[in-house]
């Protein structure tokens, strides 16, 4: 077969370079190369465009187009074309710059031997090709990549409606509410239970694999106080521990800052790591957790004071060598459980948890001496606590870009002297801990924030996508909630007063809003007054186009003494909301005509409803599910399958019940 002649374009304004370079093509094998001498890049464009070019030679120094202006030239009407850069100039930082522009190769005049030239083009019209090649292989693994995201979203959605469907009759009979059940009726509906819940825990899994690879993991970030989610880690884990008589140490150092995270994922990584210890630990072993504040580390990032580590170390059967190097690979499970059973689950919680880490900045890594234990590491960058709204700023920027209202709540307690005589127990962050959780009892916004300042003794709100008059509506229910559950530790809210700022009539900075906001709390006018509020039956909208599952909620919230009212598309779900006026709106994403999140912010932007909570009800997981949701004015989202006891709370949370 007759080998393609390779047509070359030389781009060359001097007339014996052009003849030396000839000269060196003829003593190739005839019929090998075909060379186009042109004087000037603006005919070399006109070339390059009609097309039929292999590979092209560039000079620097062209009377039309100076230095590196020829390459990018050139890549710009024929990317596909490979070039070489041949200059006189024996420059390594322009030669640097060149090939960073796109040039396969840079070749100084006078330093080339008669067969390295076409040899060299050679070699770049295949390096172009193997790049060409790469890019389209990696193309098309992108487009693979978000096909198999989008599958596993519609499939997931799909698999968690029916789900949910079935989890909440089989949830109803198992309560008895409808009619008793024999022994061993209860026995087969607690196995399917089991598995429901398995099931939708490998959604889930699968769900967050997939938005690790596709780079659309997303995380929610806040200051949190890591031993306190680990206390409660620790504490939804001790039953399975104890069954096995494995104690849970926790050695927290004090010096450890409040750390920027997102708290949620943060416990998927802690509840992965603590479980596998108790899976893989005889009885009578001994598993810790260590806290502490890592010093000297190098190559910290900018906005970061440093990093916190936290390990969890046992006793266990160890990791064999052979298991090692794939440990944190999807699906790979490591055989030689105490137990099959111990064996079961997806494979991917620790790659789930290396994506989670190395999303917050972090690492994580392990060591382990087979028959002796294994220890895991991971590591979470450190924000400076002298900074008290640090949210504050970030929540400001997105409302200025936005042009959106912001408010600033800030609570505070004048009387905490007195307050910490009478409960000696207590220290002042503890108490201001109890207010913090009747906040969020009240039931505030997943985009709303909250700090505490124990110095000052204040808690702060901070509510986007909120005005004056809503801010109002916010604290007006706080304080009622806090009046309502007062009893927990005496009178202590006597003492509590409070104040709103609003961005942009108070303040456009931070300091400007808490300025303003404390400077109302001074005046005191706010101050918390007794009486309670009569609390009428409540109504509530549960739109869902899924009958299944809108009469297991209908017939769960009756029980509870709250009147239902169903819609089962977006059109009838508005006019509804218009004529029954419902204290609380549980609303599905997906329904027909309007879909939840238009029908959320129609209700939202209206003054009449701007105050109605709404509690979304999905199986669209993703974060930017949520974040979408979260924008259109959701007070919370719940994903099916969901638990009907959690559905229950929230309920009662946002409707006083």
């Amino acid at each position: 077969m007759k080998e393609k002649t390779l047509q070359v374009l030389l781009v060359e304004d001097n007339t014996a370079d052009a003849l030396l370079l000839r000269e060196m093509f003829r003593k190739e094998r005839p019929g090998s190369f075909e060379l186009t001498h042109l004087l000037r890049m603006s005919e070399a464009v006109v070339h390059l465009r009609k097309g039929g070019v292999d590979i092209a030679l560039l000079d620097l120094g062209l009377p039309d187009a100076h230095g590196l202006e020829a390459v990018r030239l050139a890549h710009a009407v024929a990317p596909d074309v490979p070039v070489i850069v041949l200059t006189g100039l024996d420059d390594e930082a322009i030669a640097a710059k060149a090939m960073k522009e796109g040039a396969q190769d840079y070749l100084v005049k006078g330093q080339v031997e008669n067969r390295a030239l076409p040899r060299a083009l050679r070699y770049a019209i295949e390096r172009q090709r193997m790049q060409a090649d790469l890019i389209k292989t990696s193309e098309e693994l992108k487009k693979l990549d978000e096909m198999k995201s989008n599958f596993i979203s519609i499939a997931a959605h799909e698999l968690r409606t029916p789900m949910t469907s079935v989890k909440n009759a089989v949830d109803l009979i198992l309560t008895k509410k409808i009619g008793d059940i024999t022994r061993d009726q209860e026995q087969f509906l607690l196995m399917a239970q089991r598995n429901i819940n398995r099931l939708s825990g490998l959604v889930g899994d699968l769900l967050d694999i997939s938005k690790i690879e596709s780079g659309k993991f997303e995380l929610l970030w806040t200051k949190i106080d890591l031993k306190q989610l680990i206390e409660s880690v620790l504490i939804t884990l001790r039953p399975l521990a104890d069954k096995k008589s494995l104690p849970l140490h926790l050695n927290y150092s004090a010096e450890v800052p409040a750390i920027g995270a997102d708290a949620g994922k943060i416990e998927q990584v802690l509840i992965n790591l603590v479980n596998n210890s108790i899976k893989f630990t005889p009885e009578k072993g001994v598993i810790t957790i260590d806290v502490r504040q890592m010093e000297n580390v190098p190559d910290i990032l900018d906005g970061v004071l440093g990093y916190v580590e936290i390990s969890v170390s046992d006793t266990g059967i160890g990791i064999s060598e052979e298991h090692r190097m794939h440990l944190f690979e999807k699906f790979y499970q490591v055989e030689g459980a105490l137990s099959q059973k111990e064996r079961c689950g997806t494979g991917l919680g620790l790659a789930i948890s290396k994506g989670i880490i190395e999303a917050h900045g972090g690492k994580i890594w392990f060591a382990s001496n087979e028959g002796k234990g294994s220890k895991f590491n991971f590591t979470l960058p450190i924000f400076d606590e002298e900074q008290p709204c640090f949210a504050l700023r970030n929540e400001l920027s997105k409302a200025k870009l936005k042009t959106l209202p912001l408010s600033v709540l800030i609570l505070n307690l004048t009387g905490m002297e007195s307050l910490l005589k009478a409960h000696k127990e207590m220290d002042s962050q503890q108490v201001l801990n109890i207010v913090k959780e009747r906040i969020i009892s009240c039931g505030i916004k997943a985009t709303d924030k909250i700090e505490m300042s124990p110095l000052s003794n204040e808690i702060i709100l901070i509510v986007p996508d909120t005005d004056k008059l809503g801010a109002q509506a916010l604290l007006k229910r706080i304080l009622h909630n806090i009046e309502k559950e007062e009893a927990a530790i005496g009178d202590c809210f006597r003492s509590l007063i409070t104040s709103i700022a609003t961005y942009p009539e108070d303040g456009t900075s931070d300091k400007e809003l808490i300025e303003f906001a404390r400077t109302g709390n001074k005046k005191g006018n706010n101050e918390l007054s007794g009486g309670h509020a009569a609390m009428d039956k409540k109504r509530v909208l549960i739109v869902d186009d899924e009958a299944d599952i809108v009469e297991s909620i209908r017939f769960t919230l009756e029980l509870e003494g709250i009147e239902c009212i169903v819609a089962h598309d977006g059109e009838d779900a508005l006019a509804k909301a218009k004529k029954e006026m419902p204290d609380l709106v549980l609303l599905d994403v997906m329904l027909p005509k309007i879909n939840g999140y238009k029908v959320s912010r129609l209700l939202k932007f209206d003054e009449a409803f701007k105050q109605i909570p709404i509690i979304m009800l999905t199986a669209r997981a993703q974060g930017k599910d949520r974040q979408v949701g979260a924008e259109s004015g959701a007070d919370e989202y719940l994903t099916k399958p969901f638990e009907m006891t959690e559905l229950v709370a929230l309920v009662k949370k946002y409707t006083d019940v």
